[in-house]
């Protein structure tokens, strides 16, 4: 890929950025903090599914919250983006390299202000490879989902602004969590699990 986007390595570039993080990772762990304290939350375009009720409504008898998602993606510190689904490892590998695509073309977006113009090209291409690299040790790792799951047509928040975490227990496991501040102008409608009494 930095061979196609002509992007030099030897000197910055993704695979700098990649091997400075694995062979360096205790001295720049601050700069390089690829595993920060990233969360999700999983959302789905599917009003009414019986796959679903089943699976996250305790058989039906639970409840679904309807969210306005522009109101989800206005929040600070969240970032909002389907999922992808693959069927094997080389239809993951084909659209795992479509993404990176897309995220890269969107990062070259980025504008740099207030810097010396001899200086602008290159502080830009840093952020862009850096934010490229960000995005490929999280942003879409946090997306991936295998095929079988497509039904779902899932949405994932990523948030970062979030407090301490938290704790709670469920079928023997002890369970981090953080809670998170969701307006109640989100909140569209409540649906009524299919079963529920």
């Amino acid at each position: 890929f930095e061979d196609e986007q002509k992007i030099d390595y030897d000197n910055g570039g993704i695979s700098w950025i990649v091997r400075s993080y694995v062979e360096r990772s205790g001295e720049w762990s601050r700069l390089f903090d690829f595993k920060e304290n990233v969360c999700v939350i999983s959302l789905s375009e599917t009003r009414s599914s019986a796959a679903m009720w089943s699976m996250y409504a305790s058989q039906g008898k639970g409840v679904s919250i309807i969210f306005n998602s522009d109101v989800l993606k206005s929040m600070k510190g969240v970032y909002m983006q389907p999922c992808f689904y693959a069927k094997d490892s080389f239809d993951f590998m084909a659209k795992y390299a479509n993404e990176f695509k897309c995220s890269y073309q969107s990062a070259k977006s980025v504008s740099v202000s207030g810097i010396p113009e001899e200086y602008s090209e290159g502080i830009t291409r840093q952020i862009c490879d850096y934010g490229y690299c960000q995005c490929l040790f999280s942003g879409l790792v946090s997306r991936i989902k295998n095929s079988a799951y497509e039904y779902e047509r899932e949405y994932r928040l990523d948030i970062t602004n979030m407090g301490p975490y938290l704790f709670r227990t469920a079928k023997g496991l002890i369970i981090p969590y953080k809670e998170v501040k969701i307006p109640i102008e989100a909140i569209e409608g409540i649906l009524i699990g299919p079963v529920a009494d």
